[in-house]
C-alpha cells in the first residue's frame, strides 16, 4: 500500500506512541531525544523546544545535520520498551506493511 506521513496509520501510530516511548533523531551514532511531539493532518512533526516554542522536527534535523532539506521520516527513531533505538520509518514498513512515497 502507498503511504503518505499525512495518512492517518501514521498519524494514528505517532500519537499512539508518543505517551509511551521517548522520540529522537540519530546523529553521529548519539540518540537526541525530541520532547513533546505531535503531528497535524498534514503529516507534519513539531515539537517543544527548551523556549516552549513549537518548532518543526525537519527544521530541527536540518539544523543538526547540516542538511538542505530533510523529511522527518527519514530521519525520526524511538527507543522501544527495551531500550533499543528503532528507525520509525522501518516499524512502519514492517508493522503495517507500507510503501512510503
Amino acid at each position: 500500500m502507498n503511504s503518505k506521513v499525512s495518512d492517518d496509520i501514521v498519524i494514528r501510530e505517532i500519537n499512539s506512541l508518543k505517551d509511551l516511548v521517548p522520540f529522537g533523531i540519530k546523529h553521529n551514532n548519539i540518540f537526541i531525544e525530541v520532547n513533546d511531539i505531535s503531528i497535524d493532518i498534514r503529516g507534519r512533526l513539531f515539537y517543544l523546544n527548551n523556549n516552549n516554542e513549537i518548532k518543526s522536527v525537519s527544521s530541527l534535523i536540518k539544523d543538526i545535520k547540516n542538511l538542505q532539506t530533510a523529511r522527518w521520516l527519514n530521519h525520526l527513531y524511538f527507543m522501544d520498551g527495551y531500550g533499543n533505538e528503532r528507525e520509525f520509518k522501518k516499524y512502519m514498513i514492517q508493522k503495517h506493511n507500507l510503501n512510503f512515497t
